[in-house]
């Protein structure tokens, strides 16, 4: 099963977040000397694109005081003018997030950027030669999370590892920037302990619901997870606030579900009465958390516990390959091929 490409860009994910980590270090000073150019920042993208922005967003918000925004990348195309004119006290810096950089809906959002003015822009892409990153005003390359899979892993891991390193280093925040620098050790463990529980939840065929439910420090990266599960599986997967899917969803549970839950530390106690209430419903669960209470072993046996204390903020990051693990076993035991997910390319171009 190896053979395909996606197996190793899921296995390799911690040595790429090593690299990115040491590349970050050799530019911080001019990094952070142009994000202090602003006192707004707008989050963009596409697809996994936007599911970093939305989690880039979040933890900027909580690390600073910012503005912040995030759309897709279409928005500030067909809505630029009254997204740039919020009011700001100086002009905005808009991250754009892709991984090819040659997007359509990317490449003109740029275009009416810079036309316009309204913007500095900020370009995150694993492609040098791409058109975000010869016209973007700062642009920082993540070649080594390029891909040669339609799914994204390593390449949207990588740019919330950046960003999360970022905003970390100008909050200066040195106890969650130290804890930044474990996740590539702890990522490898916990691919290591964790890939045959991914596995075995993936050739599970009796499931065939998933919903991946999270709290705001993790709720840009469940999107990206239930995207994985929809692009490699072609299965019914969604993403809600944990609480939130009280309020509806709960109502299609059932013994063919997996619900997902990436336990925060701010909400545990909610988390708990979910996952409960989830049980009760027939729902099978899989947790993430770190040091997780002995309730949650009393529901399920599927838990990825980091059995370390890492921030909230950043403990998702972790838990995105064991995700891309189920995935890539429940393609594979439905004979797809998780290299190249059905109706997809490698990056969309409107024509």
């Amino acid at each position: 099963m190896e053979r395909f490409n996606i197996y190793q860009e899921i296995y390799n994910q911690p040595k790429v977040w090593d690299q990115i980590i040491k590349k970050f270090k050799k530019s911080e000073e001019n990094i952070i000397e142009f994000l202090n150019k602003s006192d707004t920042y707008i989050f963009a993208g596409c697809g996994s694109g936007y599911n970093v922005s939305v989690y880039s967003r979040n933890i900027c918000e909580f690390l600073l005081e910012k503005n912040c925004f995030d759309y897709q990348a279409s928005e500030l195309i067909f809505f630029g003018k009254e997204i740039y004119n919020k009011g700001n006290k100086n002009k905005p810096i808009t991250f754009l997030f892709s991984r090819s950089g040659n997007t359509t809906e990317v490449v003109d959002a740029i275009k009416h950027i810079n036309e316009s003015k309204l913007s500095y822009l900020f370009g995150i892409t694993c492609y040098e030669d791409s058109y975000l990153f010869k016209n973007s005003n700062y642009a920082f390359s993540l070649m080594e999370a390029n891909e040669k899979s339609i799914a994204t892993t390593k390449s949207v891991t990588s740019m919330a590892l950046l960003t999360a390193l970022f905003f970390s280093s100008m909050s200066n925040n040195v106890g969650l920037s130290s804890q930044i620098e474990k996740l590539p050790n702890l990522g490898n463990n916990l691919i290591n302990k964790f890939e045959d529980l991914g596995k075995k939840i993936g050739e599970n065929s009796k499931i065939n619901k998933f919903f991946v439910l999270s709290n705001t420090p993790s709720f840009g990266l469940a999107r990206e997870a239930k995207l994985k599960l929809l692009e490699m599986t072609q299965s019914w997967a969604d993403c809600f606030n944990a609480l939130d899917f009280r309020h509806g969803p709960k109502a299609v549970v059932d013994e063919n579900s997996l619900v997902v839950i990436f336990l925060s530390d701010s909400a545990l106690e909610y988390e708990l009465s979910i996952a409960k209430e989830m049980k009760e419903l027939g729902g099978n669960l899989l947790i993430f958390g770190n040091s997780v209470q002995k309730e949650f072993y009393e529901l399920s046996e599927s838990i990825v516990d980091l059995e370390e204390k890492i921030n909230e903020w950043i403990r998702g990051i972790l838990f995105l390959p064991i995700i891309q693990l189920l995935c890539y076993y429940k393609a594979i035991k439905q004979g797809l091929n998780p290299d190249n997910p059905k109706n997809l390319t490698y990056f969309v171009e409107i024509k």
